[in-house]
């Protein structure tokens, strides 16, 4: 992926889920563009293998704890 919404949401009180929706969906209403992947720190994931709807979340080293890195993977 290389262009991409560096999303952050440090509110850990929400489910992971939901806060990579929310950023999907700002993605959505500021691009007009429906996301497909999103990458995370891997101590954000955890051991979990999650998709959000269609958005396939995956671990990234270069992302930082609490930023998602949102976009379209062709």
């Amino acid at each position: 992926m290389k262009i991409g919404l560096l999303w952050y949401d440090s509110l850990a009180v929400r489910p992971l889920e939901e806060r990579i929706a929310r950023g999907v969906a700002y993605y959505r209403d500021k691009y007009h563009i429906i996301a497909n992947r999103c990458y995370v720190n891997p101590t954000t994931l955890g051991d979990k293998q999650i998709r959000v709807g269609i958005v396939e979340v995956l671990p990234s080293k270069t992302v930082l704890p609490n930023h998602f890195w949102i976009g379209v993977e062709e």
